[in-house]
């Protein structure tokens, strides 16, 4: 009763003879094969260091508005990076969706993270894109840090919603 089921989506390119790149998705579904709704798509970008991720992610959350018309909030969870949250805000002015920022009550990214699921969830976010810090594998941390984000997601999107 009351069971609800996180909606992952797996999306991958693949090269068609021409070498021209082709997206492809796997539809929504819960384990009992139903359509899933009401909750959000969560993409949890992660890399090294110095890779793009936060510019990614503006660029594909305008694409996810523009092309896709969807709804999409990003999450500022970096927040161990000097300039990262305000390097966000702005793609998210240029993208012309919502970001959610850190503030005095939620200052670590699994805070963050929480109140960013709460605004999507609240506002019938169709997407929620959410930035982490660059990290290596080799900082236990940062790494640990990741884990309980994950936890979060699994755990916030998991339950039933009044």
């Amino acid at each position: 009763e009351g069971d609800r089921r996180i909606r992952f989506e797996g999306m991958s390119m693949y090269k068609d003879e021409q070498g021209e790149g082709t997206e492809t998705a796997e539809d929504a579904t819960s384990a009992e094969g139903e359509e899933t709704s009401g909750l959000p798509t969560v993409l949890f970008v992660m890399g090294a260091n110095g890779m793009g991720k936060t510019t990614t992610i503006g660029k594909l959350a305008a694409r996810l508005r523009i092309e896709g018309g969807q709804k999409v909030l990003v999450a500022a969870c970096d927040t161990f990076r000097a300039g990262a949250v305000e390097q966000l805000e702005m793609w998210a002015d240029r993208a012309e969706v919502d970001c959610y920022s850190p503030n005095e009550q939620q200052k670590t990214p699994s805070a963050v993270l929480y109140g960013s699921l709460d605004r999507a969830l609240a506002g019938n976010y169709d997407t929620l894109i959410v930035d982490t810090s660059g990290r290596l594998s080799n900082n236990d941390a940062l790494t640990a840090e990741l884990a309980k984000m994950k936890r979060v997601i699994q755990k916030r999107l998991s339950i039933e919603n009044d």
